[in-house]
């Protein structure tokens, strides 16, 4: 909504890798080589601290073990937590009440403590992506923090089991007719209103509960999801009410509107599908477990988040900070549409060239002035000579969509970027003579109008000829250029 408008939109990438995490990998050789292991390090790294664990039965045998060993003030947070005590205790952690949570999944999503300065993973996560989910609840308020996994074998078994769990076709064509086929949905001509807190019909055994649990309500909820990310259907609102989510829905596909033979084979291609999808990112993170001490662990993020530059604050591989090329944030992915049209006088000027050069002894400001206002979209200018401020001034009637130095100029053409650089460009060169030969070869033949702003018709060496025979196109000076722009 920001950024677009009925007939076009640009899509804007902020994702970076955290800076704040340094990982350290650790293979245990038994389930109590890694308890052991967990409880030293429970005493050793610094608090407030996530003990992430598989099971609700899990969290519940760490915190005895904790407890014995002295640290008898933490919490548990699973999915059989209930809404209240979520609430609670939620509360308590971010006002320092405890500094040990012990958690499943459940935990973490709108939880926002900030300096939470270990994460301890007992188990092996389902994915890259859980589990960088996970280490993210720590050093959020730009402090390093520990990002710490303790595993055996039988972690990366229970791990790669998690594909057997997703849901069967019955269990997934049940909770979605369920919740389409409650007094609780609402059916109109253009949504569905389904609300989650339905319990399936295949549940025959917990039929004296009337109610749909927490449980009930997070598969509910995948389900929906599920079906968004298979195609089937759009969600146009979502509301949390009452403990409960609320979504408002269009069906794409009528097919997931009735129970039948069709309705059942279209599940099963979507049990498969996602089936996969689970199994590639397990096998991507298990497969990086064994390569922890080999090649560096963040780099696993990159596969993960395709867009985003390499950044590892320490890991097994190495101890030094591992930080991406750049200070900014450059763009990596190739934009091509829309490009933008030479326009105005300046366009007008150079009808039937792509090139110009501009001969001027005047003020190089005022001469930028002049070409901006006459409908440059772009000037590029050395760092010594930034004359942003002068286009900025009031008084000043100019069209020019972006201001940019050379270094910046040289990034984006060397990635391709046609999306910021086209239209008409302006280019000061001064005097500098290798800067011009640079410069002509890489805007050589492109697609964009180019004007090249010198002091004098100098000799550029490497080409072995003046600026003037380099240019293929019109050669003005400032006293005509200028009659004719204005």
């Amino acid at each position: 909504m920001f950024y677009s408008d009925d007939e076009r939109w640009i899509e804007i990438r902020l994702d970076k890798l955290r800076k704040e995490p340094r990982f350290d990998i650790i293979k245990c050789n038994s389930y109590t080589d890694k308890h052991n292991k967990m409880k030293e390090l429970v005493h050793k790294l610094p608090h407030p601290m996530i003990v992430y664990v598989n099971t609700p039965d899990d969290a519940e045998k760490i915190k005895n073990e904790l407890a014995e060993g002295g640290f008898k003030n933490t919490r548990i947070f699973t999915g059989r937590t209930s809404s209240g005590e979520r609430e609670k205790i939620i509360d308590e952690w971010v006002r320092d009440q405890f500094g040990i949570m012990i958690a499943t999944c459940a935990f973490g999503v709108g939880v926002d403590k900030r300096d939470v300065r270990t994460v301890l993973h007992t188990y092996v996560p389902s994915g890259p992506n859980q589990y960088y989910q996970e280490c993210g609840r720590g050093g959020r308020d730009g402090q390093p923090c520990l990002s710490i996994m303790l595993f055996t074998e039988e972690d990366i078994n229970a791990s790669k089991s998690m594909t057997q769990k997703v849901l069967t076709v019955e269990k997934l064509s049940g909770r979605w007719f369920s919740m389409l086929n409650s007094d609780k949905t609402n059916k109109k001509l253009d949504k569905v209103i389904i609300d989650t807190s339905v319990k399936p019909d295949y549940n025959e055994k917990d039929s004296f509960y009337i109610e749909a649990s927490n449980a009930d309500i997070s598969w509910n909820v995948y389900v929906v999801l599920l079906l968004r990310r298979a195609g089937l259907l759009n969600i146009v609102e979502v509301a949390y009410v009452d403990d409960k989510y609320i979504f408002a829905v269009n069906v794409l596909d009528q097919r997931i509107m009735f129970r039948n033979e069709a309705s059942l084979e279209l599940f099963n291609t979507i049990r498969e599908d996602e089936s996969n999808s689970i199994y590639n990112e397990i096998n991507e993170l298990t497969g990086r477990l064994y390569k922890a001490t080999k090649s560096c662990w963040s780099s696993m993020f990159n596969d993960v988040y395709l867009l985003t530059d390499e950044y590892c604050a320490g890991c097994n591989n190495h101890e030094n900070i591992k930080m991406e090329k750049y200070n900014y944030f450059p763009l990596k992915k190739q934009i091509v549409y829309p490009l933008a049209e030479a326009k105005g006088r300046l366009s007008e000027i150079m009808r039937f060239t792509d090139e110009m050069l501009i001969i001027s002894k005047d003020n190089a400001q005022d001469m930028i002035k002049l070409l901006s206002s006459a409908g440059a979209d772009i000037i590029v200018m050395p760092y010594e000579k930034d004359y942003s401020h002068a286009l900025l001034e009031e008084d000043n009637e100019f069209t020019i969509q972006t201001y940019m130095n050379y270094d910046e100029f040289f990034e984006l053409s060397r990635m391709n970027c046609n999306y910021y650089i086209s239209g008409s460009i302006v280019f000061y060169v001064g005097d500098d003579q290798d800067l011009a030969a640079k410069l002509l070869n890489i805007t050589a033949n492109k697609e964009y109008k180019r004007v090249y702003v010198v002091n004098n018709d100098f000799f550029v060496p490497k080409r072995n000829k003046n600026i003037s025979e380099l240019v293929n196109g019109a050669c003005k000076f400032d006293y005509i250029i200028e009659k004719e722009l204005i």
